[in-house]
């Protein structure tokens, strides 16, 4: 795992005037989601990560199955980490009123969750978020869920934000760049070579094999090798 990345999560753990959201960028298959996944392990006991994918277009095809994903995502996340959240409210709430319905959750779960999270924070990362805008132009959703995000964030003292996708927000559009405007990007990219020896050497925990001298450099670029073509 990128060690600037885990930094730039770190950025977050601001005073809660200052934190910033955050928009990890890169190609397809540079290990973006893998990172996001993997936040819990990587900061243990600084935040809560709630993890949403919206490549699953079941998510995106209306406001309510987006609200609806977004307070499932809490529920098992929050179990997981040892956080308990109030129960999902009824699928007919959602079809009636998507937003009130989020929000109305959303604060009684910060409320009730107060003294479990202690001096922790949320997460929010949004896996693939390019989605938002491609179902919006669809006409699936409305620009309604970008006033919903951006009064989260400013609105809602225990919640961060982190957008992941190919793209930062400038090149997604004026939807989101006038929406999202104190953002820090973090790309990700190629492994550093230090970075490459350890996974090559230490790809797992208890890992027994050693390399001869040479080899791993040999094997590293090798792969570095056939990456780029």
């Amino acid at each position: 795992i990128r060690v600037w990345s885990v930094t730039g999560v770190q950025t977050c753990a601001l005073p809660i005037c200052n934190r910033p959201t955050l928009v990890l960028h890169g190609p397809r298959r540079f290990g973006k989601t893998s990172f996001l996944l993997n936040i819990p392990r990587l900061l243990p006991g600084q935040l809560v990560p709630i993890y949403l994918s919206l490549q699953d277009r079941s998510t995106i095809s209306s406001e309510a199955n987006f609200c609806n994903s977004f307070v499932r995502a809490f529920i098992k996340d929050g179990r997981l980490q040892n956080i308990t959240f109030p129960p999902e409210p009824s699928r007919q709430d959602f079809m009636a009123d998507p937003f009130w319905t989020l929000r109305d959750w959303l604060d009684r779960a910060l409320e009730t969750a107060a003294l479990e999270l202690d001096d922790r924070w949320i997460l929010v990362t949004l896996d693939e978020a390019e989605k938002l805008g491609e179902a919006i132009e669809a006409g699936d959703l409305t620009p309604r869920i970008f006033d919903q995000l951006r009064d989260f964030i400013q609105h809602r003292d225990r919640l961060a934000f982190l957008f992941s996708g190919v793209q930062t927000l400038d090149e997604l559009g004026p939807n989101w760049s006038n929406y999202f405007i104190s953002t820090v990007p973090i790309e990700i990219g190629y492994l550093e070579p230090e970075e490459a020896e350890d996974l090559l050497r230490n790809p797992i925990e208890d890992f027994n094999f050693t390399y001869a001298n040479g080899r791993s450099e040999e094997r590293r670029v090798g792969k570095e090798c056939r990456s780029r073509w």
